[in-house]
């Protein structure tokens, strides 16, 4: 990672408040970069340049420090970074006074560059998983072969395997993104990734079985968002599948509960699959009629099929007697001309209520 003025300022700002020594930072032309005495900016230290040609440390005291061009008394120490010298740091004094605090300047300078550069490496990381996933997902197909590769390369294991893809919608992807991660960390769940994928989205694409989801999925706390978890599929159209069913359970969800899944919408999914052309030569003129029929009946029928057909329940939760209803579902069968106690005009009526919605 190259040491440039923008970071080497930063590191040497931050590292002035705590320690009162004069500090340099030189690149790998010597040039100082970064330094507490600003006047020193952009001048070449020779003491540096000699350490990043021998790789040694140089100390340099009052007589010394005359043979280096542009240097004072002090150390200088080289900055390594994945195993390759990135700069020099500098720190003027007495080298005996100064040695132990310049070792510690030098470690906390390393330190900030391995932080900044896990930063980065996660950053590209969650760039291409997002490219990839916007690939795998869009409208006129994607290449398979290249999508597989890039998935076992960048995940260590094969993408042919059970996937399950859960969706958080309407929270900051931010602060979802941060909270979440600490309790996938907590949870243990075996992910390809979790990454925030628009404004109010995040995406976690995990393996782990369902169970361990649900259990993990109660003890979430998203401010103002929303779960949905789509049904296990295999490889890439498996997670294809399971995203667009999450999605589904998402804008099923008028309740707005915390969490909903995809299987528990299976009558409202095949509803919404029956082509529209179909649905209108079958269904057409009995929704009409309920329609006529106005609310009240429509929340009846809602009703006794919420029950499993049972009278008693039903009236019950209308808080109607039992007449009541059974002649509202004999109105259903005459003005409607389906029976709701009948399994196939029942079944057509739940067609149309799920459509209704």
């Amino acid at each position: 990672m190259k040491i440039n003025q923008e970071l080497g300022q930063e590191i040497v700002r931050r590292l002035a408040e705590y320690i009162d020594v004069d500090i340099n930072i030189m690149d790998l032309d010597g040039r100082i970069v970064a330094s507490t005495d600003p006047l020193r900016i952009n001048e070449r230290h020779s003491g540096a340049i000699q350490v990043i040609e021998t790789g040694e440390p140089l100390m340099l005291n009052k007589e010394t420090h005359r043979h280096y061009i542009g240097t004072k008394p002090g150390v200088n120490l080289p900055i390594i970074h994945q195993n390759r010298m990135n700069g020099v740091v500098g720190v003027s004094g007495e080298p005996e006074d100064i040695l132990r605090i310049t070792g510690l300047i030098r470690v906390s300078v390393e330190i900030v560059l391995e932080q900044i550069y896990i930063r980065q490496q996660e950053f590209y990381k969650e760039r291409q998983w997002i490219t990839w996933f916007h690939q795998l997902m869009e409208p006129a197909g994607y290449d398979e072969v290249k999508l597989r590769e890039e998935a076992q390369y960048w995940s260590n294991s094969g993408i042919d395997i059970a996937w399950r893809v859960l969706v958080i919608a309407n929270a900051n992807a931010q602060d979802a993104f941060e909270e979440v991660g600490r309790k996938l960390a907590d949870a243990g769940l075996r992910l390809l990734f979790a990454l925030p994928f628009a404004d109010e989205e995040m995406i976690i694409i995990t393996s782990s079985p369902l169970m361990q989801i649900m259990g993990w999925a109660e003890q979430l706390d998203i401010q103002s968002g929303r779960l949905g978890v789509g049904e296990e599929g295999k490889g890439l159209a498996g997670i294809q599948k399971s995203y667009k069913q999450a999605k589904q359970a998402l804008a099923f969800n008028k309740s707005q509960d915390k969490i909903t899944y995809s299987s528990d919408w299976y009558l409202k999914r095949l509803a919404v699959a029956v082509p529209d052309e179909e649905f209108i030569s079958i269904c057409a003129v009995y929704e009409e009629r309920l329609h006529a029929l106005g609310p009240l009946y429509i929340q009846t029928l809602t009703c006794y099929f919420a029950m499993d057909f049972s009278v008693k329940e039903t009236a019950k939760a209308l808080h109607i007697h039992r007449n009541t209803l059974q002649y509202r579902l004999e109105q259903l069968k005459e003005k409607v001309g389906l029976q709701p106690r009948v399994f196939y005009d029942a079944f057509i009526l739940q067609l149309i209520l799920q459509r209704m919605e």
